[in-house]
């Protein structure tokens, strides 16, 4: 696929169009220093089964990286007040699960995995944005939300910063044995 060769090409690095699970059963336990799942997590039945097999494929003091809707986002919000215009984070068919800081730290745990580091970003102020373009007639071409569009970046850093982003970055290391 062009993002395989991108990734190759580009960055240097090789990227694996398997399952985990097919990876485990070729590459073997301990195999990686990192295991990522960005935008995978959120349309998986058992993300526990998941992070299991992520946790056999790292090596000791190896990195699991996980970009994930927030549950508890100012989008999410939007969404349910908004149910007839969902833009992103509700949509029933394609997300399964979302998650939390709490489901997040407690998945890791449970895992036996030690948190390192957890970041919130998103694209919430954007995303009611669009809401209200659905719902008011003229609204996006309006002066107001040129003024507002304009605001956007200080805005979502507020939504970031109190944990509302309607993504989750995080970072959790294998423990060494």
């Amino acid at each position: 696929s062009r993002s395989i060769d991108f990734a190759k090409k580009v960055l240097g690095i090789t990227l694996e169009p398997r399952t985990v699970f097919e990876v485990l059963e070729e590459k073997g336990t301990g195999s990686f220093d990192v295991v990522s799942y960005f935008g995978v997590l959120e349309h998986v039945s058992d993300p526990a089964d998941q992070i299991a097999c992520a946790v056999e494929l790292l090596a000791p003091g190896g990195l699991l990286v996980v970009e994930v809707p927030n549950a508890e986002s100012f989008s999410v919000m939007a969404d349910k007040f908004f149910p007839d215009s969902v833009v992103r984070q509700m949509v029933p068919s394609d997300h399964v699960t979302l998650y939390s800081e709490k489901t997040l730290l407690t998945l890791a745990r449970r895992s036996g995995l030690k948190a390192e580091a957890m970041w919130f970003i998103g694209l919430d102020f954007y995303n009611l944005i669009l809401h209200l373009g659905m719902r008011i007639p003229g609204f996006l071409e309006s002066d107001i939300c040129g003024k507002l569009l304009g605001l956007n970046n200080q805005l979502q850093r507020i939504f970031d910063a109190e944990g509302m982003s309607d993504q989750i970055l995080f970072v959790a290391r294998k423990r060494q044995k």
